[in-house]
């Protein structure tokens, strides 16, 4: 599993922290409902880190997070390896075995309903009406069933069989079978992890209790009928009851109960819980967000090597970009272009001199491995990699020209307002350098913002700005005068 496939899971894991943190707050002071949209949260979150990110900073919690998906990936093998199998097997076998229950309940559930004579109701808002020995029960994602009791008239009074029916129908109206089966699949992908069936069970509880508190939106004084109609069926047996969305769940009677007792939401109630809804989501899918499609390489700061790399496709225009990685490890790169779209697996490999690494490359273009090339390349030197042929209309092929550098000139500096001279001072402290005749940078102010730069890049850029020239000697960096 490679390092971006860890940044979805993790983010979605901690959106279900967060949700199992707040619920409880939100259920006492914004209600139900407010507590059941916290749920999109985990799937935001894992599908934020998908989109590229427009800013190169890193925030302390997207640097922790990006740490952990680093920690997480090492423990699995590299995608490709012996033993990649045998953890996609392990995981197949988890899976299947998890998902068992479930086919099982679905298989039994089908016994059951298998021949029953189908009635219609006129309260069911179109739904078939089948009768069974459980229920009343919303059954089926693609043409959805309502079960009811076969004792259903004589268990409920009629205002309660109209408040049963109204739960289920708005289940089907919200489309809440749908939600079901989605967490059911996403705790099932992820068997090993006891946080995902335990929020799979609040999930439901939250669920069954904002259909509650929407079949009662403006019709308070039915409530105790309401309480009454839960009270009066069968609990669904566990399995069961993550396959139809049910009246009578498999959950704290009393704790559901008593969210009926709640005062219903003023206006103003009601607005303040889709606002701080809303924060949350939006704040916790820009974090995760904010780590990006770059999660698949290691930030500057904690990889051993940084590649710079110029690509160009065909005859096409150039494409900079840089990948930070750790001996021996993998660093990705995918890249989007008319001409074709190219993925890169770039590894760097330490040698037995001092200053020279193995740079190894995979290159696929539209899909199609087109290369593997490894080449020596000296710290701080550039190599050049050609994966085509020249033909009448041009070059046809894929250009690479790289640049291997140590993260100890790598520098970070937050967006900042101050003199050349003293960013270049600075810039160079950070790198283990020596600026000579930094008295020949003015004073003037220069804004700047660098994230994993060479730091003899960036001052070369200084001393270019300002009509110098820069010769290098060891750790010694001389300003001159053209």
């Amino acid at each position: 599993m490679t390092h971006s496939a860890w940044a979805p899971l993790l983010a979605f894991n901690a959106g279900l922290i967060v949700v199992l943190t707040l619920r409880p707050l939100w259920r006492l002071h914004l209600g139900p409902r407010a507590a059941y949209a916290l749920w999109l949260l985990p799937l935001l979150a894992a599908v934020a880190t998908q989109f590229p990110r427009a800013v190169d900073g890193w925030s302390p919690s997207v640097l922790v997070l990006d740490r952990a998906i680093s920690t997480v990936a090492s423990i699995a093998p590299a995608a490709g390896s012996d033993g990649s199998n045998w953890f996609a097997l392990i995981w197949l076998a988890g899976s299947l075995l998890a998902s068992s229950p479930f086919v099982a309940a679905g298989q039994r559930l089908q016994r059951q309903l298998r021949g029953v004579p189908v009635e219609s109701d006129p309260r069911a808002e179109g739904l078939t009406v089948l009768r069974a020995d459980f229920g009343p029960a919303l059954l089926g994602l693609v043409r959805p069933v309502l079960v009811l009791p076969r004792n259903f008239e004589q268990s409920y009074t009629p205002a309660q069989q109209a408040l049963a029916i109204a739960h289920e129908c708005a289940h089907y109206r919200a489309g809440d079978l749908w939600v079901r089966t989605l967490a059911l699949l996403l705790a099932i992908c992820q068997w090993f992890n006891p946080l995902a069936w335990w929020s799979l069970q609040y999930l439901i509880e939250d669920q069954e209790s904002a259909c509650d508190a929407r079949v009662l939106a403006g019709r308070p004084q039915d409530t105790p009928d309401y309480a009454r109609a839960l009270a009066a069926g069968e609990s669904a047996l566990p399995a069961s009851g993550a396959l139809m969305c049910s009246l009578h769940p498999k959950h704290p009677l009393l704790r559901r109960i008593a969210m009926l007792n709640c005062k219903p939401a003023s206006q103003s109630r009601r607005m303040a819980a889709t606002l701080f809804t809303l924060v949350i989501l939006g704040a916790g899918s820009v974090l995760a967000w904010a780590n990006g499609s770059d999660s698949m390489a290691q930030p500057a700061d904690s990889a051993e090597f940084r590649i710079q790399i110029n690509l160009q496709i065909d005859e096409g225009e150039h494409q900079e970009f840089g990948l930070g990685t750790r001996a021996s490890e993998s660093a990705r790169a995918r890249i989007d272009d008319p001409a074709g779209d190219v993925d890169l697996q770039v590894a760097v490999d330490r040698t037995a001199v001092a200053n020279e690494v193995l740079l190894r490359l995979v290159v696929e273009r539209d899909g199609v491995e087109v290369g593997r090339p490894a080449v020596v390349v000296k710290l701080n030197g550039d190599a050049r990699i050609d994966i085509g042929e020249q033909s009448p209309n041009g070059y046809r092929g894929i250009r690479l020209d790289l640049t291997v550098s140590a993260p100890a000139e790598l520098v970070h500096v937050a967006q900042t307002s101050t003199s050349a001279r003293t960013l270049a001072i600075e810039v160079a402290t950070r790198a283990g350098l020596r600026v000579e005749n930094a008295d020949l940078l003015p004073e003037s102010p220069v804004e700047a913002r660098f994230d994993g730069i060479q730091a003899e890049s960036v001052l070369q850029l200084l001393a270019h700005s300002h009509g110098l020239k820069i010769i290098r000697s060891g750790n010694s960096m001389r300003l001159e005068k053209p």
